[in-house]
């Protein structure tokens, strides 16, 4: 997706690029939402990674997810987001809300989902540029 179109694709066409503007306004659109992990393709890039590795992306798949719909995968169906990550609530605000939880992890040594704080990155020092 770009700043100014969509690429769909079906069975029946496998590319069609729309103009947001004409997507948002025709009477047949709606926004779909799926709070959960869309599914790997078989042959997946993560497997040609070492385990740990695919462990620490899934990690963070997990909080990208919260962030972006509101809950992680594998919430019951049903269930409500976090006011924090609420639909009344900006990315913004929920980019920051997570940054926080994953701040404060990091430094009483543990994380969500029961798995440890990633490292960061090379060049920086708790998470922030140097």
């Amino acid at each position: 997706m770009s700043a100014l179109a969509v690429t769909l694709s079906d069975d029946e066409q496998p590319y069609l690029v729309v103009p947001l503007l004409e997507l948002f306004e025709a009477e047949d659109f709606g926004v779909v939402d799926t709070p959960m992990r869309m599914p790997l393709p078989p042959a997946s890039l993560l497997e040609t990674f070492p385990e740990a590795v695919v462990e620490r992306a899934l990690w963070w798949e997990g909080h990208i997810l919260e962030v972006l719909h509101g809950l992680p995968p594998g919430a019951e169906p049903g269930t409500a987001p976090r006011p924090e990550y609420g639909p009344g609530r900006s990315l913004t605000a929920r980019q920051r809300t997570k940054a926080a939880e994953l701040s404060a992890a990091g430094h009483r040594g543990e994380s969500q989902h029961g798995r440890p704080p990633p490292t960061p990155p090379p060049g920086t020092r708790r998470g922030r540029p140097r």
